[in-house]
């Protein structure tokens, strides 16, 4: 389903993608809440959105931006809660932000009952391409150079970076409990983030998952 980071790395170095537009994140996120914390703790929250919570469990797929020239993080992460509803009791899809600029944080959530763009994210990411895992420099001399060459042009000074943590399985039959994808502007999943920032950006509530 989810692309393994060493094949989201060979995508790039093959595909040779234009770099991303350089997104000014506040652009795509609400505005921060009455949380007002330390530096260090706002970013420390950011950090560990995908650690194991009360309100959404072990999160399966996380969603993260960095720009460090304007001192802002960002991290969605989705999870199946049980909830018992008009339908009954069943799984239902949540997103959870936290974002941090300076000392500003923000905590809001997301629920797929009211917000379709919870599981169109979530479809945008199981469309990333399902590629071959293969070792970096270990093919032929041609192929290294063109990444080698590559590497060198997706250096950019101040860039954003981007990542996708999530649960996945390896060859179809092995299950991974995390892979970590990461890039900067030129990573084929840099749209699929900014794209999710705004399609949740009219949903984020202060109502978290029932517990």
């Amino acid at each position: 389903m989810f692309a393994s980071i060493v094949a989201l790395a060979v995508a790039v170095a093959v595909q040779d993608p234009a770099p991303y537009p350089r997104i000014q994140l506040e652009d795509h996120l609400p505005a921060p809440n009455a949380r007002t914390v330390s530096l260090e703790a706002g970013y420390r929250a950011v950090d560990t959105n995908a650690e194991y919570s009360g309100d959404l469990g072990l999160p399966v797929v996380e969603m993260s931006v960095v720009d460090p020239n304007r001192l802002m993080s960002a991290s969605v992460v989705f999870n199946r809660v049980q909830v018992t509803d008009g339908a009954g009791r069943r799984g239902v899809w949540f997103a959870r932000l936290r974002a941090a600029r300076g000392m500003a944080s923000t905590e809001l959530f997301a629920d797929a009952r009211t917000c379709p763009g919870v599981i169109a994210s979530l479809e945008a990411l199981s469309r990333l391409p399902d590629l071959t895992p293969g070792v970096p420099y270990l093919e032929t001399e041609s192929s290294a150079a063109s990444q080698s060459a590559l590497e060198v042009k997706g250096i950019i000074l101040d860039d954003v970076s981007y990542s996708v943590r999530l649960r996945a399985r390896f060859d179809g039959s092995v299950y991974a409990d995390k892979i970590t994808v990461a890039g900067g502007s030129y990573a084929p999943f840099a749209p699929i983030i900014v794209e999710s920032l705004d399609r949740l950006k009219v949903c984020w509530t202060g109502t978290a998952p029932p517990r």
